[in-house]
């Protein structure tokens, strides 16, 4: 993104990276696991419309949430490993058909 954002400047081309919590889509609506503090569609596009013109660097959405992913990713790797192993699903085993 960087770099895209350097090779683009020069074009007057403003790049902004969108950093999404959950946003409620037909998609996610699939999903078997929870998402915290997720968004509507709608509301993460007003917040997304409201934020571009002022070409910031990254927009990011809920911001709480966000805060609590960069503080985890901030710890040392085990700890985000045992953390991680804590809240992953049980593996399911299934049969090998010969």
């Amino acid at each position: 993104m960087e770099t895209l954002r350097i090779d683009l400047a020069s074009e007057g081309i403003a790049v902004t990276l969108v950093s999404p919590g959950f946003v409620d889509t037909p998609l996610t609506q699939k999903n078997d696991f929870p998402m915290p503090m997720r968004w509507s569609a709608e509301r993460a596009a007003q917040s997304i419309a409201r934020r571009l013109p002022s070409q910031p660097y990254e927009i990011v959405f809920p911001r709480l949430f966000i805060a609590i992913l960069r503080l985890l990713n901030a710890l040392p790797v085990s700890i985000q490993l045992a953390i991680g192993k804590r809240m992953a699903r049980p593996a399911v085993m299934k049969e090998v058909q010969p």
